[in-house]
């Protein structure tokens, strides 16, 4: 006797349902939320790998940001449609194609808006073109930058050498004062000094931007030529800077709580403003020489073993470095050489 089969007892199995049409984003076999979550993760990546791309220099490689973060999104997609069960070699290839598509554009956008070079808002120029910017210039004729050409037309000082043996050297000494008063902190630099002491070596030098505190700390600023110029911005938006230089100008995006830098290759006058700030404005005077000094609180200062001769002292204070004068004197051997700079208002030819 043959007995039918009873269908009742036999165990049903299942299969896994994988991911159907209709949740599969862009054909790629992911959900939505799993495939912005794989851009996201790569994005992020992009942006912090080796540091945030905002306080990254202007010669650092992100050759290794770009690599880690394309890269990244292979194992990424491939593991999500593993665990998902919809693996397939077609869908893995959609979905890297389009993650690495969409990435490129917003990527592309961050790099070029808060990266070292900030083309979204103008690009920096290298060190070779502003050292190319500064042999042309020198060809021109070099006026005195002081304060009746507030133009940035010559550099504080041209070609300094330090001496090779002994040079016969002296004191200056002076007091600055402004409509009677002693000034604190004035800059006091000599123009184009002779052949005299070793400059200082190159280093960092850091303004903050503030506008809760004002604006810029109080300048103005000095530093060697060589050095970095690291923008701080302490505010939670993008600041962009207006960075006149002695050969040029240039904008520099200093992304929220974050830093920016520019190297500092030509001596001489930079004005530093924030677009859209009128009041929001420094200075930094870039030397390549040793012989400058600030006042103290009584407006005193002192420059020593300056190499003897006629030598220019240019002075200038205030917030924003408009308060100039500019003197010639003659320094002597063996003795101090006493000056009162009085400074006076300069306006902008700008």
């Amino acid at each position: 006797m043959v007995h039918g089969r009873n269908y009742a007892n036999e165990r049903q199995v299942t299969t896994p349902r994988a991911t159907t049409s209709s949740s599969s984003f862009l054909g790629s076999g992911m959900t939505r939320a799993a495939y912005f979550a794989v851009l996201f993760g790569a994005v992020l990546v992009f942006v912090f790998w080796g540091g945030p791309i905002w306080s990254a220099g202007p010669a650092d490689s992100h050759l290794g940001r770009f690599a880690v973060s394309y890269g990244a999104i292979i194992p990424a997609v491939g593991l999500t449609l593993l665990l998902t069960r919809a693996y397939s070699t077609p869908r893995l290839i959609t979905a890297v194609g389009t993650l690495w598509g969409i990435k490129l554009v917003i990527t592309a956008a961050l790099y070029f808006g808060f990266g070292p070079r900030g083309g979204m808002f103008g690009t920096p120029a290298t060190a070779a073109q502003r050292r190319a910017r500064r042999a042309a210039a020198s060809t021109s004729s070099a006026g005195a930058l002081g304060p009746q050409e507030d133009n940035n037309d010559a550099s504080a000082s041209r070609g300094y050498e330090a001496a090779t043996g002994a040079f016969e050297a002296g004191g200056l000494a002076g007091k600055v004062m402004v409509d009677g008063a002693p000034q604190k902190s004035a800059l006091i630099v000599l123009l184009s000094p002779q052949a005299g002491r070793k400059p200082a070596a190159a280093a960092q030098v850091s303004i903050a931007y503030d506008s809760d505190a004002g604006g810029f700390a109080e300048g103005p600023f000095v530093a060697t030529s060589g050095s970095n110029l690291q923008l701080s911005n302490a505010d939670g938006a993008l600041r962009i800077v207006d960075v006149t230089t002695p050969t040029g100008a240039e904008r520099a995006p200093v992304p929220p709580r974050g830093k920016a830098h520019l190297e500092l290759v030509d001596s001489g006058l930079y004005r530093l403003r924030v677009a859209a700030e009128e009041s929001a404005e420094t200075a930094l005077v870039v030397v390549d020489h040793p012989y400058w000094a600030r006042s103290d609180e009584q407006g005193v200062f002192r420059i020593e073993k300056v190499p003897v001769g006629a030598i220019r002292v240019w002075a200038l204070a205030g917030a924003d470095g408009r308060l100039m004068v500019e003197k010639t004197v003659q320094v002597k051997a063996n003795a101090v050489t006493e000056v009162e700079l009085a400074l006076r208002p300069v306006a902008t030819t700008e």
